[in-house]
Order: C-alpha cells, then structure tokens, then sequence
C-alpha cells in the first residue's frame, strides 16, 4: 500500500480508485497506531491480552460487562462488519437514484462530537470572511452521500472498496481482525473522500489525527484543524499525513507538535468561552471532571480526599468515554453529579489530564492535573497547598 502521497496530483486522486482504497488503507493503519499506543499505555493497570487494536478502553469496558460471551463478540464482529458491506453500498445506490448536487460555496464542519460543533463555530468566528458563507454539517451517512455524489461516483466508491477489502485480507490474522473492525465505516469514508475532492470548500474539524483529518488532510483544498484536547508524542505512525492550511490553537505551544504531524500553512490561537454554572455547593467544591482511561486514579485520589479533607465533591463523567462498574463506585464519593453540557463553577478544578483545564484557567480557577502532578500522591499534595492558600 502507499505510504507517502508525494508528487501525487490532488485531481488524479480523486479519479484513481487505487488511490481512494490506499488512502483508507493507511488511514486506518494510523488509526491502528493510535490504539497500540493507548494499549501501552494502559497495559500497566489494566488487562489488555487477547484484545484487538480498536478502541482499547471501549474493549476493557466490554470485556468486564460481557465476560464469557466477550470472546465470541469478538469473532463474530469482523464478519458482521463485512455482512453490512453490501447493506451499504445498496443503501447508496438508491441515495444516488434521487441525485441532488449542491454548489454553493460554503464552510463544511466536520466535528467529532455535538460539543465540539459550537467549539468550531466559536474559533472561526474570529474570521469574518467566513460570515458570507453558509456552513453546512458534512453529511456522514451512505445514502445522503450517495444522493450528493449521484451514481458514478457512489460505483466508483463502490469498486474502491473492493481493492480496499481485497488488501484488507492480505494481512495476518490478527492484523487483519484489527483492520476489519476499524473498517466498519470504510464505504463511509469512500464516499466522504470523493465528496471532499470534488468540492471547493473550506473544511474544519476538531479531530486532530484520526481518520478524518488524515483523508481531509491529502484530500481538501483548504483543510483546516480546530484545537480540541491535547495531543500524544508517543504514538509513531507509520503513514504520512497530508496538508493543513490553518490550526486553531489553544495556546501557541501546541505548534510544533501538530507540525510534527502536518505540512502547515498557518496556525492562530482563539479563546473560546464556556458558560459556567454555579450550584448549590459550587463556592467550596472539588470538581473533578472524569476520563475513563484514568478511573482507577480518580477513585484513589477522591478517596483520599474523602478520607482526610472536608470538601464537597463534584464529578462529571466523559460525555464520549464507555464506562464500566465502576463508573458508580466513582459516583458513589460525590455529593452531586452533572451533565455533559454542565461545566460547574468550582473552587479546585481536577482532571487526570483534561483540557477543560485552559477553560477552568480562563474563569480564574485552580486546577490540578493527576498525570502532570506525577501521580495520585502528588496530585493530593498539590490540592492541599492550594487549600492552604486559599484559606489564608
């Protein structure tokens, strides 16, 4: 498969079907990367033998709720994933039977999350020649691709996919269990390619380097990256990405880690403003604002907290994470719990390693971080000289 898009014409990949299935191809090897480099990770607190290279705290969680059945899932899923192939392609197919093509030039918002729509509204607010363009949400399902690609390009995707499947199998076993479950959605990411590639518009998203912004990034014209989280140094991946023309960015250090990543034209920090909400207990509380990954150190920390200081305890659950059982030992230590969409006034903002912590720190709060404190011992310490300040 192609590892690097060099001296490649942008016109020529979006006719060569080759091209296409090469592109997803190394997508998701790199997606693959991702999770071989969250595995190491968690490997130390977590047991991670026999599962795949997809989604690894979503598989822990799984395993843990489904046990004896948990192996079989897994045996059964890649075939499922391929039975629903030509499901989708039918599906497109009769999308493309009622064609209809937009061309009005517009901003085209890809976001990861309902959250991080607004988050990329807010950055690109700052640009006012975006008010004149209509932003338009990328539509991600086959049939509306299907009717705005219309029946050529939908049998183009379809035929890409099938080089895309046959390298699929060329893989070991284990590699290719992997690459069939982050497959799932492949003819999705067919059809967004040529979509993509035959239009004009600015595209945004805030993935930072999963599938999407590898295919947006070697395939949009004007590709451009909306800051949401920080990014990892340690994962090594193994195809090249492509082209961004601008990065909106939290804070001016994250610069050279997405340049590591990207061949970028411009970058320019923003600041969004989040709404926050005060309650009953606000003045004098700990918020912590939870991350499924790092639930063993939170349970630790709080309880300790609980153990040794009198402070109210606010606990807000990742709105994307799959928790597990112990999703409610957590909850079980705080006197009040919110919703996603609530960022609650607090005295002490805590996060393994959140990026919540740059809105906390914007609204004049404290903040902890477990992972840069050095660990729960650490973390402890740090909020316990925080409170002796703020007591004197």
């Amino acid at each position: 498969m192609l590892n690097s898009f060099a001296g490649i014409n942008r016109n020529q990949m979006a006719l060569s079907n080759k091209f296409a299935a090469n592109l997803i191809f190394c997508a998701l090897e790199n997606e693959i990367a991702i999770d071989v480099a969250y595995r190491k990770k968690v490997s130390g607190s977590e047991i991670t033998d026999g599962l795949p290279n997809y989604k690894i705290m979503k598989q822990i969680a799984l395993r843990k709720r489904y046990s004896l059945i948990y192996p079989l899932m897994i045996k059964i899923a890649p075939w499922l994933i391929i039975f629903l192939f030509p499901i989708q392609w039918c599906v497109a197919i009769i999308g493309s039977v009622f064609f209809h093509q937009t061309s009005t030039e517009s901003i085209r918002l890809l976001p990861t999350t309902l959250q991080n729509r607004e988050l990329i509204r807010l950055a690109i607010a700052q640009e006012p020649q975006f008010s004149r363009l209509e932003q338009l949400i990328q539509p991600m399902s086959v049939f509306k691709l299907g009717r705005r690609l219309g029946l050529l390009f939908v049998l183009r995707s379809l035929f890409a996919h099938l080089i895309f499947i046959r390298a699929i199998f060329s893989k070991k076993n284990k590699q290719k269990r992997d690459m069939v479950l982050h497959a799932r959605d492949s003819f999705l990411l067919l059809l967004i390619g040529y979509d993509i590639s035959c239009g004009s518009d600015i595209v945004l998203t805030d993935d930072h380097y999963q599938r999407w912004s590898y295919i947006l990034s070697h395939l949009a014209k004007d590709f451009r990256i909306v800051q949401h989280g920080f990014l990892d140094d340690g994962i090594h991946f193994p195809n090249k990405y492509g082209n961004v023309s601008k990065i909106y960015l939290r804070d001016k250090s994250f610069l050279k880690q997405f340049q590591r990543i990207y061949t970028l034209t411009e970058s320019q920090l923003y600041s969004p403003k989040i709404e926050i909400t005060k309650t009953p207990i606000s003045k004098e509380a700990l918020f912590l604002a939870s991350s499924f990954p790092a639930i063993e150190h939170e349970i630790e920390l709080i309880k300790i907290i609980r153990n040794n200081i009198r402070i109210p305890i606010i606990i807000k659950l990742h709105p994307a994470h799959t928790y597990d059982e112990r999703k409610n030992q957590l909850l079980a230590l705080a006197d009040l719990s919110v919703e996603a969409e609530i960022n609650p006034a607090c005295l002490i903002f805590v996060s393994y390693n959140s990026f919540m912590e740059f809105d906390y720190l914007q609204n004049n709060m404290q903040t902890v971080s477990i992972a840069r404190a050095g660990g729960v011992a650490q973390a402890y310490e740090e909020i316990l000289k925080l409170l002796m300040h703020i007591d004197k």
